[in-house]
């Protein structure tokens, strides 16, 4: 295969397990020179971490995908409201009551639902995140290390959808 066959796009593909980076130099006449090489680890660095984040972040945004934005923005007074009710049953709860009457289900049915969503919702992101910050740290450990590439820097696995709106079940 001669470099004019190559697709760039896929050049770390039939390369080595680090990306590469194209240098183009001007001749003194006036052509262009291009070559390859692999990227350095001070170099990779930015985009592997830049990677990692970007998965992390993915994977917690599908654990809501189905949840529109404006309800997740509810999700805290909703749980605010939940525990202050476990705590207290004539604490005040006007956002739960709102769901409740519209909905036609019983107060403690639904105070249940949203304290079991909140939490299956934060065991799933602190798992994710612990994940994350393991595989970043490793990733900084071994900055002076060789074992940095994109190839294996997976950190989040889909997840059941565990952290689906607290009112929706």
């Amino acid at each position: 295969m001669n470099m004019k066959e190559i697709n760039l796009g896929q050049a770390t593909i039939l390369t080595s397990p680090n990306p590469l980076t194209m240098i183009c130099t001007e001749n003194e006449d006036g052509t262009i020179s291009t070559t390859f090489r692999e990227l350095t680890n001070a170099e990779l660095l930015p985009y592997v971490l830049k990677d990692i984040n970007k998965e992390y972040e993915d994977a917690v945004r599908n654990l809501t995908i189905d949840t529109p934005d404006s309800e997740k923005q509810t999700w805290l007074k909703q749980e605010s409201e939940a525990r202050s009710y476990l705590l207290d049953s004539t604490a005040s709860t006007p956002f739960i009551d709102a769901i409740c009457l519209a909905r036609g289900c019983e107060k403690s049915y639904l105070v249940g639902k949203i304290i079991e969503k909140a939490d299956a919702y934060a065991v799933a992101v602190g798992t994710l995140t612990g994940v994350r910050q393991k595989l970043e740290k490793e990733i900084l450990g071994d900055y002076n290390g060789t074992n940095i590439n994109r190839h294996n820097t997976s950190c989040c696995q889909k997840t059941n959808g565990a952290g689906r709106s607290p009112a929706s079940s």
